[in-house]
């Protein structure tokens, strides 16, 4: 039965009050730079290994292959505390880590936990044997993603909670000028903001 149609307004007032408290799937996409000649095939046995060898932290558990799909997921790597993907979305590749632990920590730090995850795991993958000198992420250019649509949904309500969070979380990782750029405003896509970094080279992370 549906709900009086106050009703269902007072719920979403609700929902969004407690937007920031409730959302804990959080993206970061780290762009790649120069991977024109690297197969998305190519990371399947690299991110198998680092299973077996415990390259990153976590409980990792499979790997998944999606290269296949264009402009798609790619090639994911499924933990229980967050998954890392090889991802095409968009018809930009990049390392995107999908963190999903639950919201016990500030916006601001589980922000900053997934930055630091990303840029570790680029780190290392361009150091991979496979890739050296032919895999080159950006320290400077990467995107945010609120994963949920229930607790983040894309309006201008929440990102004006994001934004301060995302800032401050960037700052923490090189030494630069932060921007925000919002991706879009269209209710059915995920609230998505490119972050970039200048004025002064950045660190790697990790």
């Amino acid at each position: 039965m549906l709900e009086p149609y106050a009703g269902r307004n007072q719920r979403c007032a609700r929902l969004e009050s407690t937007t920031m408290n409730d959302l804990k799937q959080i993206d970061i996409k780290v762009f790649a730079e120069d991977a024109s000649d690297v197969k998305a095939t190519e990371f399947v046995a690299v991110l198998q290994r680092w299973i077996r060898e415990h390259t990153v932290p976590g409980t990792l558990i499979d790997v998944a292959d999606y290269s296949h799909i264009h402009n798609g997921a790619g090639v994911i790597l499924v933990g229980h505390e967050y998954n890392l993907s090889v991802d095409y979305g968009d018809g930009r590749m990049g390392l995107l880590v999908h963190y999903k632990l639950p919201a016990e920590d500030s916006l601001e730090e589980r922000i900053a936990s997934a930055m630091k995850l990303a840029f570790n795991a680029c780190s290392i993958l361009e150091e991979e044997g496979e890739f050296k000198a032919r895999l080159k992420f950006s320290r400077t250019d990467f995107r945010f993603l609120a994963s949920d649509r229930l607790h983040a949904p894309n309006t201008d309500d929440v990102y004006a909670q994001v934004a301060p969070a995302l800032e401050a979380a960037a700052k923490d990782l090189p030494a630069g000028n932060v921007a925000l750029n919002r991706v879009n405003d269209n209710p059915a896509d995920r609230l998505a903001v490119d972050v970039t970094i200048s004025g002064i080279e950045a660190r790697t992370g990790g």
